[in-house]
């Protein structure tokens, strides 16, 4: 008689030992490619994830389970014996093979009468040795371990959605906005505010049913995309407000041009290095009292040459405006300015925006 004992995986919502539940969660949600939101529900108490299967089947489920940490446990359950009229034989003398001559077989499938040591239902087809019994509760198609663990890189991919991402997009965009914003108001960088746009950006694209190891590094490219973009539009606008600065301050401007005139005028007098190093901390050139035969070289290839070319020139006030303060501006990248100002806890809340970004996409409890 075919053993009709089927049995149920059943997770009593606890976790072993050495566990979290942000971490059983997280593999969980993994394992069967569903969100954490789901997960975590499934997991809030004792939920029978599957039933009707065979021996070999519930405990390839019990060991994955528990390997994420889950306590799991197995129920039993027997099912109807089988029908009586389900196979029909004929007695004969000889009891030892059913393939007798003498032995008239019923199909378990159609119930048609097949002649004598007939393997194949000569009505329906079917071969009548594998035909399980209607009435058998069991599992007839076993899973294996392969439907069990699906690779992150390939399942979790296939969860990213166009619409996910014009949402993520969406949230990128705002997100650099306020930042910048906020920057514009109050003076301030926070960089608190560019770790909540990875945040903002990641539970944007995990709400509209996306997940996986593809919608965390989408997450982390959108977010890094909007802090980028914050940053580029705060300091876009550095350009003309030192410009305006300067023009509403043409007084402070012009005694600079004063001094570097009455410089340029005291350098045609000096000769010889030693003069010159003198020269360099009298007007403050160097911030030593000593200068360095580095800082001396540097000093002639630049100050020292342009300060000679004002003796031969004489150049304007709008003239030297012109050459050193407006050309500098026209010239002034914003990325250099970025590249010029970025800090350590810069790059802290900025690695962590792009990390959370990516964590949530993911589908990782934080």
């Amino acid at each position: 008689m075919t053993d009709s004992t089927a049995y149920s995986v059943i997770v009593s919502g606890e976790c072993q030992a050495g566990f979290t539940a942000e971490q059983v969660c997280g593999a969980f949600a993994t394992l069967f490619n569903i969100s954490p939101e789901k997960a975590s529900a499934l997991l809030k108490g004792q939920q029978v994830i599957k039933k009707g299967i065979d021996l070999k089947s519930a405990e390839l489920y019990k060991r994955k389970l528990e390997s994420i940490g889950l306590v799991v446990s197995l129920r039993e359950r027997k099912s109807k014996p089988a029908a009586a009229d389900a196979l029909s034989l004929t007695p004969t003398t000889d009891d030892h093979s059913s393939a007798s001559p003498s032995v008239i077989v019923t199909c378990p499938k159609c119930k048609s009468q097949q002649p004598p040591g007939t393997d194949q239902c000569q009505k329906c087809g079917v071969y009548m040795h594998k035909v399980v019994n209607t009435n058998n509760t069991g599992c007839t198609h076993p899973v294996k371990v392969e439907d069990l663990y699906i690779e992150p890189d390939v399942a979790m991919g296939e969860s990213l959605t166009a619409k996910s991402l014009v949402i993520g997009a969406a949230a990128a965009l705002v997100g650099a906005l306020v930042w910048s914003f906020i920057a514009n108001i109050s003076g301030y960088e926070l960089g608190l505010v560019a770790w909540g746009i990875g945040g903002v950006i990641g539970f944007a694209v995990i709400a509209s049913g996306s997940s996986g190891l593809k919608t965390g590094i989408a997450c982390g490219i959108l977010a890094m995309a909007a802090i980028l973009g914050g940053k580029y539009m705060i300091y876009s606008g550095v350009q003309d407000e030192l410009a305006a600065a300067l023009a509403g301050s043409r007084e402070q401007v012009h005694a600079i041009y004063d001094v570097e005139m009455e410089a340029a005028s005291a350098y045609a007098g000096v000769m010889g290095d030693r003069s010159r190093r003198q020269f360099m901390i009298d007007y403050q050139y160097t911030d030593s009292s000593t200068v360095s035969d580095e800082e001396l070289e540097s000093f002639m290839e630049t100050d020292g040459m342009r300060l000679s070319s004002y003796v031969d020139f004489q150049p304007s006030f709008d003239d030297w405006y012109q050459d050193n303060v407006a050309t500098n501006l026209e010239n002034l990248s914003t990325f250099e300015l970025i590249r010029d100002d970025l800090g350590l806890i810069d790059i802290i809340f900025f690695l962590l925006g792009i990390g959370t970004a990516f964590r949530l996409g993911r589908g990782e409890s934080m």
